[in-house]
């Protein structure tokens, strides 16, 4: 994935929220304060093959993903999602790592307190 690839689009969230900047930044911080219990969460799943809780989180992070503007890590979301609900196990770590990169700018930005919108 290159550095130079930005996924992470905060203008969709400001618009969704009426450009209501005590909102905006309550989304980004419940987003922050809840991703280490999702990451940890999808990587238990992982390890004792639970079907439901993989698939329950990943629909999870594929919603807040896209609420958050971050359209690819909400496709990767969508296809762990999709193959929990097959009980299929290959090829989710990958997924689940691809979606970990795809985090780094959502929390960079926040992190930053820049907001350019």
């Amino acid at each position: 994935m290159s550095s130079e690839k930005r996924d992470f689009d905060p203008s969709i969230l400001w618009e969704q929220v009426g450009e209501d900047l005590e909102t905006f930044e309550a989304i980004l911080m419940v987003f922050k304060k809840n991703l280490p219990s999702h990451l940890e969460k999808l990587n238990q799943a992982i390890s004792k093959n639970d079907f439901s809780l993989l698939k329950l989180e990943a629909h999870s992070m594929k919603g807040e993903l896209g609420n958050l503007g971050a359209v690819e890590g909400a496709e990767i979301a969508k296809k762990i999602e999709a193959l929990a609900a097959q009980a299929q196990i290959t090829d989710v770590q990958t997924l689940v790592s691809e979606l970990m990169d795809t985090l780094k700018p959502i929390t960079d930005y926040i992190d930053s307190k820049k907001r350019p919108i």
